[in-house]
């Protein structure tokens, strides 16, 4: 969500023009969002994946296993890593449809609808689409017991990270194409 509001905010408040005014070379307005924003999301999504971790292995008591388990690491790494490209994807869209509940819609249903869809498809079609949706791959990064079927960590964060720059391509089209 807050991915969308990072831009759609703007053009709510019509603070977009005063953006653009500065920045006259629209292209640098989208990269220079998502460098700032994604490193915060980076950095506080890490710190917030590493602080889950160690309270919810202290409360599983004996349990619990370390951050030396079996690909561990990788999957606390791999929370931060996916809610960034969540957080890219969002700002894609944002910049592509300019409006906030658009924005925040259409993220949600591509996250978490179209999944939910998809599992009523034959299961034919299912194992050529479902794992190529957003959350499915970029939930490889994360899984740390998944699915036969789903994609490996790599190949989905690759996927995950391919919407995301197809998003962003998107939404610095439209902006480079349309009025504030």
């Amino acid at each position: 969500m807050l991915g969308v509001l990072v831009i759609s905010g703007e053009y709510g408040t019509g603070m977009i023009r005063s953006t653009l005014t500065a920045v006259p070379r629209r292209l640098l307005v989208p990269l220079s969002k998502l460098a700032v924003f994604g490193i915060l999301v980076l950095a506080t999504m890490t710190v917030a994946a590493f602080a889950a971790f160690f309270v919810g292995q202290s409360l599983l008591g004996p349990h619990g296993v370390s951050l030396s388990a079996p690909h561990a690491l990788r999957a606390v790494l791999g929370v931060g890593l996916y809610l960034t490209v969540v957080a890219a994807l969002a700002l894609g869209i944002g910049f592509a449809l300019r409006s906030t509940a658009g924005g925040i819609a259409t993220t949600f249903g591509l996250l978490l609808v179209l999944p939910a869809i998809g599992h009523v498809l034959p299961s034919s079609w299912q194992r050529h689409t479902l794992p190529y949706l957003p959350s499915n791959a970029g939930g490889a990064l994360y899984d740390l017991h998944p699915d036969p079927g789903t994609l490996s960590p790599w190949v989905g964060s690759t996927v995950m990270c391919t919407w995301a720059v197809a998003a962003l391509v998107i939404g610095a089209v439209v902006l480079q194409r349309r009025d504030a």
